[in-house]
């Protein structure tokens, strides 16, 4: 878990899920993203909205990241939880 101090107790691990797969790009003719974020981005914006994101950010010259986890926030703003709740959010961005 990224973020969560206290969601341990309710049965969230730090332990990671990991699956390990043949390669399914070509590094000398494909491009790939790796994109580490917390549920904070992944419970409002789904996994290709994200690349589409953080690519069309790169495209422009900005911060591939910083553009998944603002689009992230005002996803969050529009739920108009109370007191403008939003949940931890975290993303790293590595084009390969």
């Amino acid at each position: 878990s990224l973020g969560d101090l206290h969601a341990h107790s309710q049965g969230l691990s730090c332990v990671p899920e990991v699956l390990l797969t043949d390669q399914l790009w070509d590094p000398r003719s494909d491009e790939a993203i790796i994109m580490l974020a917390s549920d904070g981005v992944w419970d409002v914006v789904a996994p290709g909205s994200a690349v589409e994101i953080a690519a069309a950010a790169a495209a422009s010259g900005a911060d591939p990241a910083a553009a998944v986890a603002r689009e992230a926030y005002e996803r969050w703003g529009r739920r108009c939880l109370q007191g403008n709740y939003s949940d931890d959010i975290t993303c790293v961005v590595r084009f390969l």
